[in-house]
């Protein structure tokens, strides 16, 4: 099965998103893995470890970053 999302920020870990059959997805962000997931969860993920990988590629700067 292959990912219906993913992106790889230079040097970082590749950030996937997967959905499964029953309509449950699945986001993957380095060894990290939250499997059968609904979708506002899988959406609150899929952001947060895009927004971490780009701060860690120092895309993103900043008191919160």
């Amino acid at each position: 099965m292959s990912p219906i999302f993913s992106h790889t920020f230079e040097g970082q870990h590749e950030v996937a998103l997967w959905q499964f059959a029953d309509e449950s997805f699945a986001v993957t962000y380095g060894a990290e893995t939250h499997e059968r997931i609904p979708y506002t969860e899988a959406a609150t993920r899929l952001g947060s470890a895009l927004m971490h990988a780009a701060a860690c590629a120092g895309l993103i700067t900043g008191e919160s970053a």
